[in-house]
Formats: C-alpha cells, structure tokens, sequence
C-alpha cells in the first residue's frame, strides 16, 4: 500500500483515539457511531451510503504517536465503484491559545487504502463483502498538541461512499516528554 504524506496526516487525525467512554451504540451529535473499536461516527445518514460498514477495527486503540496505527472495516458495497471513486477531507485545529487553523484536501481513492474481496486486492471495488485496510505512521512532530475535528468523504461520482468525521484532543505521552532532554538517549 502507498502512504503519501498528505494520507499519513488526514488518516493520523482522523482515527486518533477521542473518546474513550463513548458507547459503541450510543447517538453522537452528528450521527450514530461507527460499529467497533474506534472513536468514528458517520457525518451522514448512513443508509445512504454504498459502503456498509458492519465493524471498524483500530489497532493500538488509541493510536500512538511514533508507531503505525492500522485500521479495518469489515463490510458490503451495494454497488460496484468506478476508477474516479475520490476522498475529500477537512481538518479544524483549535490551539489552547485560542489559534485556529485548517487542512483541507481531495485524491483519488486508490494509493489511500486496499480493498480485498474473495480473497483478492480489488480496485475499484465491487458489490458484494470486502475487507478495507490502511496503516499510518503517526509522526511526532507533525500532529501538534490541540483539539481536532476532522470529516472525510469518499464519493463515486454523486453517491456517498462513507461519510465519517470526528473529535478529539491530541495530546503528547507523559513518558514520551521525559525523553525529549537532549542529554538523554531517545525511545527505542
């Protein structure tokens, strides 16, 4: 799978850890939260989407800042997608000094994530049960401490793919502070 620098940023912001509490079922302000273990909950009705996600699977749960974070979304396409299938995103950073600032960008779909069905790297996808995966390397550095919201969509021409945004608060490991003395030796 190719990891652009633009893909490594939006997916980072995306699927960090926001809410720890939050109920898989539970409503959430913007729309019902995404089946499985992450902080995801769709933007829009997702009745309305050509990928039913049935579970979504973040691994570490939350993400940790110099370590590759992996998503999976086991689910159905109701339709089979086209060459041009593309994503969208906006990021919102709220500093503490009260600073906003903003990512927003458009790619095509293919390079951001594979797409496995019947046991074969499929692009674009069909209809029918498939496996969508995609890893990132969240790098100290580029993710500043603050308060995210982030909203992705993928569409294929005029239809709804997935709609999903979040909320959180990136905030550095305490034990990872500690090792930033420049007499100290850094992590392994």
């Amino acid at each position: 799978m190719y990891l652009n620098s633009g893909a490594t940023i939006v997916v980072a912001v995306l699927l960090q850890h926001a809410t720890p509490a939050l109920s898989l079922f539970q409503r959430a302000e913007n729309g019902s939260i995404v089946p499985g273990s992450s902080p995801l909950h769709y933007a829009s009705n997702s009745k309305d989407h050509l990928f039913i996600i049935e579970y979504l699977d973040m691994y570490p749960n939350p993400c940790e800042l110099d370590a590759y974070c992996q998503i999976k979304a086991e689910g159905k396409f109701k339709t089979d997608l086209s060459n041009s299938t593309h994503l969208s995103f906006n990021i919102t950073t709220h500093f503490d000094d009260g600073r906003i600032g903003g990512l927003s960008g458009e790619d095509d779909l293919r390079g951001w994530v594979d797409i496995v069905q019947n046991e074969t790297e499929q692009y674009p996808p069909r209809e029918g049960n498939a496996t969508v995966t995609w890893a990132v390397l969240l790098l100290y550095g580029w993710l500043p401490e603050a308060h995210y919201v982030a909203h992705a969509k993928i569409t294929d021409g005029n239809e709804t793919v997935v709609d999903l945004r979040t909320e959180f608060d990136m905030k550095l490991k305490d034990d990872y502070l500690l090792n930033l003395n420049p007499s100290v030796d850094p992590p392994d």
